[in-house]
């Protein structure tokens, strides 16, 4: 072995004034026979009496013991000196770090030994793994980018990814790198003056929107974007080209959708206009018509009242033997007569009250009223039919009823004499009742009766006009016109009331109205 010189103690003080950690190997088997102190803190001991008679390889990576002791055995067979390197250091607190190690042979107290000097360059290490992991990740970004990318410095392209050179040989271009950008990219001074500006001053160029030539007859619309970075310690402009001729294409036919679309609107709109002013002209010919219908109805009324009541009249006079004695067959027809007369003049009045209140003619006439004792008038007033079908009728007020209620009571008793009339007419047996209640701001009349029901299919199909509900199959329905619901829920509306039914087949009907209390 070679050495560099035979060392007592006094190297050791020495060493100790040095500002870089210093540590004394003995080559034989790689103990450690001295350190510093900063040598002792930058592996974690606080004193080194922690690691002296340590082999060094309790301080440096696995995968690089194989350096170590190669290079102890170059000293060994008298190398002057090893290539320095960088190792992992493991300390004894357990973190890791990187060493700068550089180490001669020389003597110490007749041992041989190796000297090596140690930098800690842990930051410096991390930053180029950082650094080149950046880098990895950049170039994998820049060249799996579906735009064309190019980096040109002083206005030269030193740098184009993938799909740049894929655009170019499209277009007959073979080799980008080396060529000016500007044969690709907009050349006026503007822009010109903006890249300028960007070297002088960094920053980005905001996108803008061009035409992008690789020759005189290949050109497409594009959009470009230009940042300053360092490639390879040089300022360079990194532009990126996005192809949109895509999306012009597809604006373009949305243009010519919108403008189409706009056309059609255009001859819906003029189509409307026409069919309004259809309307408008079917409109006024159905006001006159009703009008028309009116009048009609007007005169209906006198002309045929007049001689329904003449008929009636003398159908009762004559029934009443005033005209002299009639046998039995002339009494049972006089008594028809009489019956399809009074029939027939309902109907009329029936009619003649839908079409007031169709066209509008329907006054009300509001007053307060005491609405127990209207419903007791009213029940007794047709008790006589119900008596005459053996049914039970009653009233049954509830509890803390209002004394009294406004609205108009001619319409309200018209509601409730048809439902009571009703109830009695499809009630073969059982009882009708009226009951009063009121809540949460409104007043309830309910007709229950115990009649054969009305299906749910037809509960709102017996309000309209001339609809009559046939309580069993084969039985022909009950006399009338199918006008009372109609007229009743009506007049209910007029009111600001509603009216509706609750029915189930084989048990009973309910017709409740409510109005407000208000």
């Amino acid at each position: 072995m070679q050495s560099g010189g035979s060392y007592g103690p006094e190297l050791l003080g020495f060493l100790e004034l040095l500002p870089t950690p210093a540590v004394l190997l003995r080559l034989d088997d790689g103990a450690i026979i001295w350190l510093s102190s900063s040598g002792a803190g930058l592996i974690g001991a606080e004193e080194n009496s922690q690691v002296v008679g340590k082999s060094i390889l309790e301080f440096v990576a696995t995968e690089q013991h194989a350096f170590v002791t190669r290079d102890m055995h170059k000293l060994m067979q008298g190398a002057d000196r090893v290539s320095p390197l960088v190792y992992t250091l493991q300390r004894t607190d357990g973190k890791t770090g990187s060493v700068h190690v550089e180490s001669i042979p020389l003597v110490f107290n007749d041992t041989p030994a190796a000297l090596s000097l140690l930098v800690d360059v842990t930051e410096r290490e991390d930053a180029l793994i950082a650094l080149g992991e950046s880098e990895t990740r950049y170039r994998s970004l820049v060249e799996s980018s579906p735009d064309a990318i190019l980096v040109s410095v002083a206005g030269e392209i030193v740098y184009a990814n993938p799909t740049a050179a894929a655009d170019a040989a499209r277009h007959g271009v073979t080799e980008l790198e080396g060529c000016s950008v500007f044969e690709f990219l907009p050349s006026d001074p503007d822009h010109v003056g903006r890249l300028k500006q960007l070297y002088t001053e960094g920053g980005v160029l905001p996108w803008i929107e061009t035409i992008v030539r690789y020759h005189d007859d290949h050109a497409f619309p594009a959009e470009i974007h230009t940042t300053l970075i360092a490639w390879h310690g040089e300022p360079a402009a990194q532009t990126v080209v996005r192809d949109i001729s895509q999306r012009k294409a597809a604006e373009a036919e949305i243009r010519e959708y919108q403008d189409h679309l706009q056309q059609l609107v255009d001859e819906r709109t003029r189509g409307l206009e026409r069919a309004m002013a259809e309307l408008e002209s079917m409109n006024l010919d159905l006001m006159n018509a009703n009008a028309a219908k009116s009048s009609f109805m007007a005169a209906m009324s006198h002309e045929l009242r007049t001689p329904l009541n003449s008929i009636i009249g003398f159908s009762a006079i004559l029934e009443k033997g005033l005209a002299g004695e009639l046998n039995e067959e002339q009494a049972k027809q006089i008594e028809i007569i009489n019956a399809a007369g009074r029939q027939l003049l309902g109907l009329v009045g029936n009619v003649l009250d839908l079409e007031r209140i169709e066209s509008g003619r329907t006054e009300v006439i509001t007053r307060e009223l005491a609405p127990v004792d209207m419903a007791i008038k009213l029940v007794e007033m047709v008790r006589p039919l119900a008596e005459n079908k053996g049914l039970h009728i009653s009233c049954i007020p509830g509890e803390d009823l209002p004394q009294r209620l406004r609205t108009d009571q001619l319409k309200l008793e018209q509601i409730i004499m048809n439902l009571l009339a009703n109830g009695i007419k499809y009630t073969d047996t059982g009882s009708v009742v009226l009951n009063l209640s009121a809540e949460e701001g409104w007043f309830r009349f309910t007709v229950k009766d115990t009649g054969p029901g009305v299906p749910p299919d037809q509960h709102d199909l017996i309000f309209e006009e001339f609809y009559q509900h046939s309580t069993r199959d084969n039985v022909a329905k009950p006399v009338g016109a199918g006008l009372g619901l109609a007229i009743a829920r009506r007049l209910a509306d007029l009111l600001g009331g509603r009216l509706w039914l609750e029915s189930e087949e084989d048990v009973g009907s309910t017709f409740a109205l409510e109005l407000p209390l208000a």
